[in-house]
């Protein structure tokens, strides 16, 4: 009697930077599945599951990066462990070849924590627990057949913390910019000289760690600004805008959008300037990101705020809040936005209107009222009481048996 295999299934790591897909080689996604790197090919019209899982750490691997190698028939993996090891894996498509690793690199004293990659170029960057960022140059010949690796530069992070979130992206046709975030709520901006990687700017504004960075071109011109979006565990993305030139970028309108209420004067939008050889730079804020499925503001009860003039900038949230809160978020953005007095009446009836009728219990519909209340003055309170047939706010026997 013979067995075979006929699907291969293995869990994946919990950490956001343990896996990635390689998307200009032999189409593999690739992702830590203990001490080890599985590969699994989605194309793969046979359903047969993960491939094979790559052996060569003995902790558990926290971040996986495939290198641009520019040729189709070469794969080149990079991983990194808490083990505090790289290892550099390779394989030819055309030769049918597994994966073999060719280098294992200890340097670092902690954790591996992340791994960053540059289009076109033979850097690349690693961040640890022991809070430092360290710079590699990956030497190879044209088929890749000899591989070295050379370390180039330790960037010490002050005020020391792990970094969570690193992104390369050449800046200009001299000089590469490096972003690095994690346990602290600021980001700092490295800009390449002829003594390697300098602090240029630290940028603030978010409230928690920081999960992830990415830089973009604006439009598909390479002299277009540079955009890095920015993920915090405060729920928030924000955009930061990098502009070369003496003058400063067309401001954003996000900061006077009316949906932000108080929240737009906590929100800072001083420029960092630093220079290359070919350009001066500015580093300002660009958007605040509630929501990036639509641009409507809706209730929770379903009532869309039509006459709130958001700007394009901002969405509302659709975060995992509970019901009460982000019942109260969204009564806020609507009224808010709405200038006069009488709108502010008749988003008021909509905003109770949609608490007394969406389910909620009366606790949540009497705090959003009271919200209403506030923006709306009397008139809101009078039209509040007629929806709900009563000329008082429940008692606090109706608190305590509310559903909230």
């Amino acid at each position: 009697m013979k067995a075979t295999s006929e699907f291969i299934s293995i869990g994946g790591n919990r950490h956001p930077a343990a896996a990635d897909w390689d998307d200009a080689g032999r189409q593999l996604l690739a992702f830590g599945a203990d001490d080890g790197v599985a590969l699994w090919d989605p194309q793969d019209g046979r359903l047969h599951g993960v491939q094979a899982v790559l052996s060569g750490h003995t902790k558990a691997v926290n971040a996986v990066k495939f290198y641009p190698t520019q040729f189709p028939d070469v794969s080149i993996l990079i991983s990194g462990s808490a083990d505090n090891t790289i290892c550099i894996w390779r394989s030819y498509q055309s030769k049918c070849s597994a994966f073999e690793c060719v280098r294992t690199i200890i340097d670092h004293n902690g954790p591996i924590t992340r791994i960053a990659t540059l289009q076109d170029s033979a850097v690349f960057a690693t961040g640890s627990s022991d809070g430092t960022v360290k710079i590699w140059h990956l030497a190879h010949n044209h088929d890749f057949s000899s591989i070295e690796v050379k370390l180039t530069q330790t960037i010490t992070l002050a005020p020391r913390y792990f970094p969570l979130a690193l992104a390369l992206s050449a800046l200009d046709e001299n000089a590469t910019v490096l972003a690095v975030a994690g346990t602290r709520s600021i980001i700092q901006i490295f800009v390449s000289t002829e003594d390697g990687f300098q602090l240029r700017a630290t940028l603030t504004g978010h409230e928690g760690w920081i999960r992830a960075l990415e830089f973009t071109r604006e439009t598909s011109e390479g002299t277009s600004d540079l955009i890095l979006a920015s993920a915090s565990q405060d729920k928030y993305i924000r955009l930061w805008r990098l502009h070369s030139g003496e003058e400063l970028p067309t401001a954003s309108s996000a900061l006077n959008d009316p949906a932000l209420g108080g929240m737009g004067k906590s929100l800072s939008n001083k420029p960092h300037w630093f220079s290359t050889p070919v350009s001066k730079y500015s580093v300002t804020f660009e958007a605040l990101l509630l929501d990036m499925k639509t641009g409507s503001t809706k209730l929770p009860g379903g009532v869309e705020g039509a006459n709130c003039s958001c700007s394009p900038r901002l969405r509302t949230t659709r975060l995992p809040y509970g019901n009460l809160t982000l019942a109260l978020v969204s009564g806020y953005v609507l009224l808010d936005s709405a200038r006069s007095v009488r709108r502010k009446a008749r988003q008021a009836l909509q905003v109770a209107q949609a608490a007394s009728g969406s389910g909620y219990g009366r606790l949540t519909a009497t705090l959003l009222c009271r919200l209403v209340v506030l923006a709306a003055g009397e008139n809101g309170r009078t039209q509040i009481q007629g929806i709900f047939g009563h000329n008082r706010w429940p008692s606090r026997a109706m608190y305590a048996r509310s559903e909230v």
